[in-house]
C-alpha cells in the first residue's frame, strides 16, 4: 500500500460522497410510476423515499428496516483501544525496516509461513468482502454478497497452485518489476498504471466502509471519518511497509475470524423469525367477491391458504376472500404477494436458475462475473503478491496462499 495511493483514495471518497443520490430506482419511467402512486396519497410528496419511510416499502410494499440503535459509549473505548494496538504494533516495525527498500517492500523476505497464512486470509476481512458481503446479502439475498469471499478464497488457491513460487522466486520488490524483467520498461510502467488505479479503487472502497464503522461508532460525519481511517492506516503503513502491515494482519486476522464466528453463532442462535412463508395474497376492491385479485403459483400454496376458483382464470385458484376478508374488510389476513413461493435463507439453485427468486430478479450473470472477475483479476493484485514475494521461500508463498483461502471461503 502506498502514500500516494491511501491519500489519492482519502481525496476520491471525499469528492464523490456528496453526489450519493438516495433516488430508489434508476429507470426513472418506473420511479415516477411509484411517485405518482404517493402524490395521490400525500400531494407534498417530492421524491422517494417519503418522509419516515424507505424504498423498500413506498415501491415494494415491505416494512422497513428496522433502525439499529447508537452504540453505548463503551463500545467506542473499546474499538479505540484496538485500534490503538494495532498502531503501536505498525509504528513499532519501524525498528524493522533499518532504512532498507527490501525491509519496507518485502519485510525482508522473512515472513513464516503460519503468518503467510494469516495475513493473506486477513484480505478477506475488510470492507469490501466482510462488510460487502453482509450488506448485499442482507439487501438481496445469500449469494449476492457470498460471491465476494468466494472470488477472493478462489484467487488465493489458484494464485497458490500456479503463480506464487514462481513471484516468489523472482526476487523482486514489487509486482510491475516482474513484468519489467520479462517484457521490458514500458510493459513495466502500464503495470504500475494498472495496478495503482484498480488498487486505488479497492482502496476506496476500503475506506468508505471503515469511515462507516468509525462515524457510527463515534458520531463524525463520513467524510470527517473517511479522513481520520486513512490516516490511521497511513501512519503504521508509511513507517513500517510490509513488515507493519504483516504482522498486524496478524493480529486483526485473529481477531477479526474469532470476531465473525462468535457473531455469526450468537445471530444463528438468537434469529427470532424464520424466512417468511409463501404469500398469502390480497382481495379486491368490491367486499362482496369471493376470489381476489391474487392468484397462487402451485396447488400446494393454493391448498395451504384454502384458495378458490378465480373469477377469470378457470382452473387457476385464488385468495379466498369470503374467508381471509370478510365484507366487512376490517379485519383481513393479507399481504403484498411479494413471496408467490416463500422466501428461504439460502436459495440453492439461486447460482444455477435465473428465475429462482421470482418475483425478484436474480442477478445469476453478475454474481458469476464477480466470481470470475475476482478469481482470476485478483492473481494481479498487489496486496496477494507482495504477501508471496514475503514469505521465506516459495513453498512457503504457495502453501500459504492455498490454506490461506479456506478461511476466505468459511468469512
Amino acid at each position: 500500500m502506498r502514500v500516494t495511493e491511501m491519500l489519492l483514495a482519502m481525496a476520491l471518497v471525499a469528492i464523490a460522497a456528496p453526489a450519493v443520490r438516495a433516488d430508489c430506482l434508476t429507470n426513472t419511467d418506473v420511479e415516477g410510476f411509484f411517485l405518482g402512486l404517493a402524490q395521490e396519497a400525500d400531494a407534498g410528496v417530492t421524491s422517494l423515499p417519503t418522509e419516515g419511510s424507505c424504498c423498500m416499502m413506498d415501491i415494494c410494499g415491505l416494512p422497513c428496516p428496522a433502525k439499529h440503535p447508537d452504540p453505548p459509549a463503551g463500545f467506542a473505548i473499546g474499538v479505540g483501544i484496538i485500534v490503538l494496538i494495532f498502531c503501536a504494533i505498525g509504528l513499532a516495525a519501524f525498528y524493522f525496516v533499518g532504512g532498507k527498500a527490501e525491509n519496507f517492500f518485502v519485510a525482508g523476505r522473512s515472513l513464516p509461513l503460519y503468518v503467510v497464512i494469516l495475513t493473506l486470509a486477513s484480505q478477506s476481512i475488510d470492507s469490501n468482502a466482510l462488510l460487502g458481503n453482509a450488506d448485499l446479502s442482507y439487501k438481496y439475498h445469500f449469494y449476492d454478497g457470498a460471491v465476494l469471499p468466494i472470488g477472493l478464497g478462489l484467487s488465493l488457491i489458484l494464485n497458490g497452485v500456479f503463480l506464487a513460487h514462481h513471484v516468489n522466486n523472482e526476487l523482486v520488490l514489487t509486482l510491475p518489476d516482474i513484468y519489467g524483467k520479462r517484457y521490458g520498461v514500458a510493459t513495466e510502467i502500464a503495470a504500475s498504471l494498472c495496478t495503482c488505479v484498480s488498487f486505488l479503487c479497492l482502496l476506496a472502497g476500503n475506506l468508505v466502509g471503515m469511515g462507516a464503522i468509525v462515524g457510527y461508532i463515534f458520531g463524525v460525519t463520513d467524510v470527517v471519518a473517511v479522513f481520520i481511517s486513512g490516516l490511521i492506516c497511513l501512519a503504521y503503513v508509511a513507517s513500517g511497509g510490509l513488515f507493519s502491515v504483516a504482522y498486524t494482519d496478524v493480529v486483526q486476522s485473529a481477531v477479526g475470524m474469532i470476531g465473525c464466528l462468535a457473531v455469526a453463532g450468537w445471530l444463528i442462535s438468537n434469529a427470532e423469525k424464520e424466512a417468511p412463508p409463501p404469500s398469502i395474497g390480497f382481495p379486491t376492491f368490491e367486499p362482496s367477491d369471493t376470489a381476489g385479485y391474487y392468484m397462487y403459483p402451485d396447488d400446494e400454496t393454493a391448498a395451504m391458504y384454502e384458495g378458490v376458483d378465480c373469477a377469470n382464470n378457470p382452473g387457476a385458484k385464488c385468495y379466498n376472500q369470503q374467508k381471509w376478508c370478510p365484507e366487512n374488510g376490517t379485519e383481513c389476513v393479507a399481504d403484498n404477494g411479494a413471496y408467490p413461493f416463500g422466501d428461504q435463507r439460502i436459495f440453492d439453485n439461486q447460482m444455477s436458475d435465473p428465475v429462482s427468486l421470482t418475483p425478484f430478479p436474480n442477478a445469476i450473470f453478475w454474481n458469476w462475473a464477480t466470481i470470475f472477475i475476482l478469481g482470476f483479476g485478483n492473481l494481479a493484485a498487489l496486496d496477494f503478491q507482495a504477501r508471496c514475494m514475503a514469505a521465506k521461500s516459495p513453498v512457503d508463498a504457495r502453501v500459504g496462499c492455498i490454506l490461506g483461502g479456506g478461511p476466505s471461503f468459511l468469512l
